[in-house]
């Protein structure tokens, strides 16, 4: 039983390899809108583009999601992000568990208005994994994170972010390097309560990829729709308070299939 469940996990992972797919985002907003996060600005900016910090509440959020439908594929986002000054600092805890293996993973980030509509952003990642199976050494390993993010107008913003463009290694034996990811971006406000965001996302050893959203918001209720390139749709909804912000989404991969993913924000 243990060796088909290892072989299993081994097939999962050459098959999302092949097919260049990468899980669902880190928060069920990102989610929702088919992956397109680079200019939504929440406490996951923190990872998703530093930059956007700037522009987001003071906030400490968690989200759960769940791979695919498989019980031991999952993750869990710790988030928290506050203004000192005129600097917003963000920190970020994230524990994916697949199985006999364990990524945890841990972000500081900094960003700063440089005018009244631009801001910048870095971030240090830091990457631990472990493993039950003893062909597999513990490792650990720090990443650098950086993203733009510039308010063209009262309708349009862009933004831009580059995670781990050094390509440090996350594995010595066998060797597993993080791979480097590029995202260009932007959003479109068409009408009080209805936005479209967009993401163009260049990883590393894959297909330029694409990912688009629809965010419609009716009195304290959202509504959201999206997809990317690589046969994925998705849907989600939220319901906000003044200080409560509480959220679900869900994708769907027509070979790997359904990927839930639920958070609660709270603002102060």
């Amino acid at each position: 039983m243990l060796l088909r469940l290892k072989l299993f996990y081994l097939f999962l992972f050459l098959k999302l390899y092949i097919y260049g797919i990468e899980p669902p985002s880190n928060n069920a907003v990102a989610t929702s809108l088919g992956g397109a996060n680079v200019t939504y600005n929440n406490a996951y900016s923190i990872v998703n583009n530093p930059a956007g910090l700037a522009f987001a509440q003071n906030a400490i959020s968690i989200n759960g999601s769940n791979y695919y439908g498989i019980s031991d594929y999952s993750t869990l986002n710790l988030s928290f992000c506050k203004a000192v000054k005129t600097t917003q600092i963000g920190f970020s805890f994230q524990s994916s568990p697949l199985a006999s293996q364990n990524k945890h993973q841990l972000h500081l980030a900094l960003s700063k208005k440089i005018s009244k509509n631009i801001s910048a952003g870095v971030g240090l990642n830091y990457h631990n994994f472990t493993n039950e199976d003893s062909y597999y050494k513990p490792s650990h390993s720090l990443s650098i994170s950086t993203g733009l993010y510039y308010q063209i107008n009262s309708k349009i913003n862009i933004g831009f972010a580059a995670k781990n463009f050094v390509r440090n290694t996350l594995i010595e034996l066998p060797q597993e390097k993080i791979a480097s990811e590029f995202r260009i971006g932007g959003d479109y406000l068409v009408s009080d309560g209805l936005k479209i965001y967009s993401d163009f996302i260049q990883r590393e050893d894959s297909p330029l990829d694409f990912a688009a959203g629809i965010e419609l918001k009716q009195d304290k209720f959202f509504f959201r729709g999206g997809f990317s390139k690589e046969s994925t749709i998705a849907l989600g909804m939220g319901y906000k308070t003044a200080q409560y912000l509480i959220y679900f989404g869900a994708t769907y991969h027509n070979q790997l299939g359904i990927s839930p993913s639920l958070g609660l924000d709270y603002a102060f």
